[in-house]
Order: structure tokens, then C-alpha cells, then sequence
């Protein structure tokens, strides 16, 4: 028999900050930029009912790539969200159209600190990014935004953690995947 805890144990119990993916549409979105750093991940969008969502490539041996399924580059900067005072993901495509969401961050990441970002999807290409200075008195995240750098500076936070990431052991148990694998004869492993 498992052993029971209680589980108002878990309001004290700091496990370091849960990052979510900054969800953009088209209301204004709030964010503040604070670092120039990034990750780059490589993600594979799967519309299979069971996950529906993205999934970090496995390459070099990925079944997603061996079953013909295109992968998109992501570049994850993690900013400060003001609405909800914690850190969260913004997934950025590497597109440099206009329009498009990397240059017009960039511009503003140029432009200096103490800055607040308003971002609207306007479709799936094209962003209204807007700024304006942080109003006095607003709490810029400091504190929230240290805390996240001495973890992140440590390795003890990966913010490609808000993808998932499903092995092709797991992938190949999705039936559609599954499917396609033995259309194109290949044997988990390949």
C-alpha cells in the first residue's frame, strides 16, 4: 500500500517556477521582455486526436520525421507577464517578414529596458506589437525575474519544457502514427 501524504504539503513545497507558453490571439497579449537569451527547438505539430499539440523532434532517429512529418523551428524567449506576475514562454518563428512577430521583438529588445509589449495575433502570420513605457508605480517583476534567471543561469530550469516530449516508443502507440509506419515499413528503431 502506498504511503499518504497530505497534500496541503504542496503550498510550501517550492519546486521552482511552472512555466506556461505565452498563448497568443487576438486580444492584446501584455509581456516584458528581460533577457536576449533563447532556445531554438525543433518541433513537430501532431494532429492525432491522442496528443494534438506539439512534440520536440527526436533526430536524428525521430519516427515523425522517418513518417514524412515536416518540423517547425521555434525560438523561445522567456518573458515576464505582468497579468498573472510570473514568467512565461514566448514561442517565436523564425520568420523575418513583415509583419512577423522576430523582427518586431527584436526592434523593442534593441529599444531598451523598463518597456511593456502588447502583442496581438492578427492571423497566423502577421502581429500588431506595440509599446509603451512600464506606467510608474506598476510592478516590473524584479523579484519573480531574478528568481527565474539564478534557476535558469543553474540548469535547474528548461524552457523547452513547455513543449512535450514523447519518445518513438510512445509516438509509435498512437494508432495513426503506428499506421503510417507500417505503410512506409519502418520498424521502430530504424
Amino acid at each position: 500500500m502506498p504511503k499518504t501524504k497530505n497534500i496541503l504539503d504542496l503550498v510550501n513545497n517550492d519546486t521552482g517556477p511552472i512555466l506556461d507558453i505565452v498563448r497568443l490571439n487576438s486580444n492584446d497579449t501584455p509581456v516584458i521582455p528581460f533577457t536576449k537569451e533563447y532556445a531554438e527547438v525543433h518541433l513537430h505539430f501532431v494532429h492525432e486526436p491522442d496528443i494534438e499539440s506539439y512534440n520536440h523532434c527526436n533526430a536524428p532517429d525521430c519516427v515523425l520525421c522517418d513518417t514524412g512529418r515536416s518540423t517547425t523551428k521555434k525560438l523561445l524567449l522567456p518573458v515576464y507577464l505582468p497579468i498573472s506576475n510570473s514568467v512565461g514562454v514566448l514561442p517565436i518563428s523564425d520568420a523575418r517578414r513583415p509583419g512577423s512577430l522576430l523582427p518586431q521583438i527584436l526592434n523593442v529588445i534593441q529599444g531598451g529596458h523598463n518597456q511593456i509589449v502588447f502583442i496581438r495575433k492578427i492571423n497566423n502570420f502577421t502581429f500588431d506589437v506595440t509599446t509603451k513605457p512600464l506606467p510608474k508605480g506598476t510592478d516590473n517583476g524584479a523579484k519573480i525575474i531574478k528568481r527565474f534567471i539564478t534557476e535558469f543561469d543553474s540548469d535547474r530550469i528548461d524552457i523547452s519544457s513547455v513543449y512535450q516530449r514523447l519518445s518513438n516508443e510512445q509516438l509509435a502507440e498512437v494508432p495513426e502514427i503506428k499506421t503510417m509506419m507500417d505503410l512506409k515499413g519502418i520498424p521502430l528503431g530504424s
